[in-house]
């Protein structure tokens, strides 16, 4: 027998006794517990109560759990076979599509901690507790503070784990909100300035190697470093030349220099952040890893020096450092997933955001984290708590605008522009920043810069026809590698993920004509200077429509809001 803990209808701890019985057995036994009438099914309004049991009684995972409870509402009839098939599936993506969310990791600790030998009843009562805090979304509630919980935790010797959730739970608290205030941000900056200078985790000599290692490289390749200024750039050439592990960096320090960010952010803390953002990016991603990173990143550097994004729009050294650093971060951590396969999924994240750009939220929330809590990646550091403010701001907008289902909105606001101020091949474009107040002028900024970011991230088609062909190959590969995982899953097939129907040449046709060819051709019309790109962008597009005419007739597939996503 086994011992699992409930709670009894006065809300105190019991104990109850069950045989040991296989998962699918235990899973069927509590089902008819609800279903009513031995009818061989359960009715709609017995769901949620047999959720709860699942996670009070059973303590199945509360996350998975809902996450079950949002398919079987979309069933017709809820027989066990459904419910079995369900919660499978879950399973299954616990195992394929885990991401380590703030709110996951902190559950997947607590659990650690409550899987240890010797940890008394009461404090995995206290674990139950604060998991089911997290899970039901209520960290913010008062109850939750470390004095409280330290109470109930402080009656018997804490483990190294247990001490380790106790230091990370005041900055659960402290920390977890949204926005900061002016008072927190220089709080934790003085408190930062003041670890690094007491124990600085990567010696000054290894830094320095780092660096010069990077320097050395430039110098070596001169002739495809001169590439990065230019609409040729083909960043597998750069993978050629150095290597998958220093691309990122080689380009964004070259970057970075040359745009002056240095005199913005912390260079000593930049060489360990660009490196920690580069092992962030999964390299098993077909598409959006370190590679699409660097290519994104160099054409908001092309942008800004050659398109005249900066002249135009008035950047100054922060409006620039902060675009940079969003390229760099745009798709931090990302799983090789849609947003539209997490909510269909039912995904922690997907519960976690409410739908709502879930990647792109989590991206940032990964971001910031690596910014505020890994030692030695604050780059942050030398700013003020105003600079900081804006930098926030501005890194949060322009990443969010990433999210595809924003494209039609961005569209919108750049042919407002062009008719508002009567924008003619860029004549006109010097009055694009309203300056009637500090507020208009942070936003009518702001709004370039989330559509060029955009662009940017969507720009595959924008480039010399050899790197746009593999970017082709490759987005496509990730989009069947998600459909592969929807088939095991039993999930819907996302558009154009089947392997087995998906046609190439018409995705990409409908994509450059529905959404690169546009939204370049309007960038264009304020900033003459995006001309080459989009001629590349023509160019790509009737070399795709050759193929389409020399190839045997097949169907086109009409292309759906799904790049990207």
């Amino acid at each position: 027998q086994r011992r699992v803990h409930g709670i009894n209808k006065r809300g105190y701890m019991e104990k109850i006794s069950l045989s040991v019985v296989s998962p699918e057995d235990e899973l069927e036994e509590a089902f008819k517990k609800f279903d009513l009438g031995s009818k061989g099914h359960m009715a709609k309004e017995q769901i949620d109560k047999f959720a709860d049991y699942l996670v009070n009684n059973l303590k199945y995972d509360g996350c998975s759990v809902r996450a079950m409870v949002k398919s079987l509402n979309a069933e017709s009839v809820v027989s066990f076979a459904v419910v079995n098939e369900n919660w499978q599936k879950q399973l299954l993506l616990q195992s394929t599509a885990e991401l380590n969310a703030p709110a996951v990791k902190l559950i997947l600790l607590l659990k650690e901690i409550k899987n240890m030998p010797n940890v008394s009843e009461e404090n995995i009562a206290a674990i139950d507790w604060c998991v089911d805090k997290i899970t039901l979304g209520k960290i913010y509630d008062t109850e939750l503070d470390s004095s409280s919980t330290e109470k109930t935790l402080g009656k018997v010797p804490l483990t190294f784990a247990m001490k380790k959730l106790m230091e990370m739970l005041p900055w659960l608290a402290q920390y977890s909100n949204s926005k900061l205030t002016n008072e927190d941000i220089e709080g934790y900056r003085r408190e930062r300035v003041k670890s690094s200078k007491r124990t600085p985790t990567t010696s000054p000599t290894r830094k320095s190697l780092m660096l010069d290692d990077i320097i050395a490289d430039i110098k070596k390749e001169s002739e495809i470093i001169h590439t990065i200024d230019t609409e040729s750039f083909n960043v597998f050439d750069f993978l050629k030349a150095f290597g998958r592990k220093r691309v990122l960096p080689i380009i964004a320090y070259q970057i970075f220099q040359d745009n002056d960010v240095f005199s913005v952010i912390d260079e000593a803390m930049f060489e360990t952040f660009i490196y920690q953002v580069r092992n962030g990016y999964s390299q098993e991603n077909p598409f959006h890893n370190d590679l699409h990173v660097s290519d994104v990143l160099q054409m908001c550097h092309f942008m800004i020096k050659k398109g005249g994004l900066a002249k135009e729009a008035q950047m100054d050294k922060l409006d620039i450092a902060a675009f940079l650093i969003s390229a760099v971060v745009h798709d931090f951590r990302h799983p090789g997933l849609t947003n539209g396969f997490l909510q269909n999924s039912g995904h922690d994240l997907s519960l976690m955001y409410n739908d709502q750009s879930i990647l792109e939220n989590f991206h940032l929330s990964e971001t910031f984290t690596l910014i505020y809590k890994q030692k030695d990646c604050n780059i942050f550091a030398k700013m003020s708590a105003e600079e900081i403010k804006i930098m926030r701001k501005r890194i949060i907008g322009c990443i969010l605008s990433t999210d595809m289902t924003k494209h039609f909105e961005i569209m919108s606001s750049l042919q407002n522009l062009i008719s508002t101020h009567q924008i003619v091949k860029g004549a006109g474009a010097d009055k694009i920043i309203n300056k009637t107040s500090p507020v208009t002028e942070f936003q009518s900024k702001q709004t370039l810069l989330n559509a060029c970011l955009h662009a940017a991230d969507i720009g595959n088609p924008a480039r010399i026809w050899a790197a746009s062909q593999e970017w082709s190959k490759r987005v496509m590969e990730e989009f069947w590698k998600q459909g592969d995982t929807e088939k095991k899953l039993k999930l819907p097939v996302s558009y154009l993920c089947d392997r087995t129907s998906a046609n190439i040449v018409g995705a990409q046709i409908g994509f450059i004509s529905g959404f690169s060819f546009p939204i370049f051709d309007k960038l264009a019309q304020i900033f003459p200077g995006f001309t080459p790109l989009v001629e590349n962008v023509m160019k790509n597009e009737q070399i795709w429509r050759k193929q389409q005419a020399d190839s045997s007739p097949k169907k086109t597939s009409q292309f759906y809001l799904i790049y990207g996503l």
